[in-house]
């Protein structure tokens, strides 16, 4: 993804399981582009590294921020 300065994933636990968000700040904006509710906790953070795979960013440089 060109110009992508930061990706976040965001988990957060609920009454319905844990949800994982993550977002995407490239050109002074911000994109939401997946949204999941999971089971456990290895399970979001999986959903996270999937995207980051998906879209050839590093894992490493994914900030992951657990709420």
């Amino acid at each position: 993804m060109a110009d992508v300065i930061a990706v976040r994933a965001t988990i957060t636990k609920i009454d319905a399981g844990i949800f994982c968000r993550d977002v995407i700040r490239e050109r002074g904006r911000s994109r939401h582009f997946v949204g999941k509710t999971a089971v456990s906790l290895s399970q979001s953070e999986a959903v996270a590294e999937s995207f980051a795979a998906q879209n050839q960013i590093p894992w490493q440089s994914v900030e992951v921020l657990y709420r």
